[in-house]
């Protein structure tokens, strides 16, 4: 295989990942917006958005100097340990203070101190949310195109799934709900932890 088709092959896996996650992304949020209400919906997104943004402090560009390193040195184990090491810190002490101290989280993120179970999930995730991005990276920066779009793919689609169990199993005792969404992401990053970690 010459340098160009291989290019070209490398190019088509990892674009698999996000045109076949955005199509399912526009199958779920009908579906949710359909069953669940509109308050309760801006909760989610609100809790959701919060996530983000405490993502993006987390990493403090860790992230993006890890794929900068990555072809530089020799053990990439070390190096992803290393660059793992205070995100993954940081993301403990927020789940730490949404355990110990939920209320003035739970009132940040929901205008409520008493949404315990959400501002716990909210701390757990942050911690996932951590081990996923840099297991994400690992993958990509192996090449390995295929794989990171099939896991990007199941990842949309568990997504999509859970949201629809949790809707159907829940939606009579909670209007649909904040919970629902928040379950059904709440395992997202867990599909990517069931890989074998990439070094």
């Amino acid at each position: 295989m010459n340098e160009d088709a291989f290019a070209d092959k490398k190019l088509i896996g990892f674009s698999l990942g996000p045109v076949v996650g955005a199509l399912l992304s526009f199958v779920t949020i009908p579906v949710t917006t359909y069953f669940i209400s509109p308050e309760e919906y801006g909760k989610a997104s609100m809790f959701l958005l919060f996530q983000t943004i405490a993502g993006t402090f987390l990493f403090f560009g860790i992230d993006q100097a890890y794929t900068r390193e990555y072809h530089e040195v020799d053990d990439k184990t070390q190096l992803f340990q290393n660059a793992l090491l205070l995100p993954f810190a940081l993301a403990m002490i927020v789940f730490l203070c949404a355990l110990l101290v939920p209320e003035p989280l739970s009132l940040l993120l929901f205008g409520q101190a008493d949404a315990r179970w959400p501002t716990l999930l909210f701390g757990l995730m942050t911690v996932f949310i951590v081990l996923e991005r840099f297991m994400m990276l690992s993958i990509r920066m192996q090449e390995k195109a295929f794989e990171y779009s099939l896991l990007a793919i199941n990842v949309k689609a568990a997504v999509l799934l859970l949201t629809l169990f949790f809707i159907a199993s829940f939606a009579a005792i909670f209007n649909g709900c904040l919970r629902c969404l928040i379950r059904a992401n709440h395992w997202r990053p867990l599909a990517v932890l069931a890989l074998p970690r990439a070094a």
